[in-house]
C-alpha cells in the first residue's frame, strides 16, 4: 500500500488493516523507512465565495479596462521611495505624471 505513487492516508490504511494509526505510523517509519508528509489540501471554492468573486471582479474590470490601468499606482510603486529610510536625512520626493517635482 505504501509503495504506490499516491498512497492512502495512514488513517485509511489503519482502517483497512484493522489496526491503530500509531501502528501504521511506526511501521512506515521504522520498518519500511518511509518518510511521512502531509498531503496538500485541494483548493475548494464554495458557492458563497464564487458569488463574492463575481461581485468584486466586475467593478474592478470596469476600472481597469482599456488603458485605464496605466493611471493606477500600486502599493509596490509607492513603497519604492520608502526603502532608503536607513538614512535619517532622506527626503521623500513626489514626482507628478508629467515628470515635474
Amino acid at each position: 500500500m505504501a509503495s504506490k505513487p499516491d498512497p492512502p492516508t495512514q488513517a485509511s490504511m489503519a482502517k483497512a488493516l484493522n489496526v491503530s494509526q500509531q501502528v501504521v505510523s511506526y511501521q512506515l517509519k521504522h520498518m519500511l523507512k518511509k518518510k511521512c508528509h502531509k498531503k496538500p489540501k485541494c483548493h475548494h471554492l464554495n458557492e458563497r465565495w464564487m458569488q463574492i468573486r463575481r461581485q468584486r471582479s466586475w467593478p474592478l474590470y470596469k476600472l481597469l479596462r482599456k488603458d485605464r490601468w496605466l493611471k493606477f499606482i500600486t502599493t509596490d510603486e509607492g513603497w519604492i521611495y520608502l526603502i532608503p529610510m536607513l538614512n535619517p536625512k532622506f527626503n521623500i520626493l513626489a514626482v507628478t505624471r508629467t515628470g515635474e517635482t
